[in-house]
């Protein structure tokens, strides 16, 4: 219930005139310092790799690499989605190697502050070949399970870091994914994590590995092109 809430509240922002009328991102932006570069948040203990086109990566201390995305508000202010929720927008502010983030749009008496320090020297981000290659071909397609229950189950990427599965039934999951630090693709539609070991890919059809109690599942994924 918790990511429905935050997808509902994604869509309703993305539609709203102050989320889509965006400030120009100019060199005198206090965020415009990160662009390009490799910053560090000492209390999360996670690397954040920013690219130009609004997409950003983000490692943690725990091994996982998260996808997400960043815009500009009406306002100026610094929205970001990580794997998939939306974790609000933030004044941005730089004081010699470090950017504050001051959260505008929270409900709490007290809004999130957090600081990442502008790296000189870090880690190149790169993927395992594998993760790059599902990446690539999951964000273009629709997956395709055969469920055994009178019809497929359809799997949704999301470049944000956001999943969402359609079931046969009609019941539709929604979560994050992510990577592990074992090559593996991890999500919590389900409400806990799974990690799946990453086994062919093809085309047409993406082959993973679920593992339950010791014992590995074949799954067969087909690739459906996105309309």
């Amino acid at each position: 219930m918790k990511h429905l809430y935050y997808l509902i509240l994604v869509c309703v922002l993305s539609t709203s005139t102050g989320y889509v009328r965006a400030e120009p991102l100019t060199s005198e932006h206090p965020f415009f310092a990160a662009i390009g570069r490799v910053t560090y948040d000492e209390g999360e203990q996670a690397y954040s790799y920013v690219y130009p086109d609004g997409r950003f990566w983000v490692v943690s201390g725990d091994g996982r690499t998260r996808a997400g995305t960043w815009r500009i508000g009406g306002s100026g202010n610094v929205c970001l989605i990580v794997g998939g929720v939306f974790e609000g927008c933030y004044e941005v502010s730089k004081t010699d190697n470090r950017l504050g983030f001051k959260e505008i749009t929270s409900i709490s008496e007290t809004p999130i502050q957090f600081s990442l320090e502008l790296l000189q020297d870090a880690p190149a981000f790169s993927l395992a070949s594998k993760q790059m290659k599902l990446l690539a071909l999951m964000s273009d397609h629709v997956g395709a399970i055969e469920t055994g229950r009178g019809g497929l189950e359809h799997v949704y990427w999301h470049r944000d870091g956001l999943i969402h599965v359609v079931q046969p039934e009609g019941w539709i999951k929604v979560g994050s994914w992510w990577f592990d630090d074992a090559g593996n693709v991890c999500d919590n539609v389900n409400g806990e994590p799974d990690c799946l070991t990453i086994e062919s890919l093809q085309d047409k059809q993406v082959v993973v590995g679920w593992i339950v109690d010791g014992e590995k599942t074949l799954v067969e994924v087909s690739l459906v092109p996105q309309d």
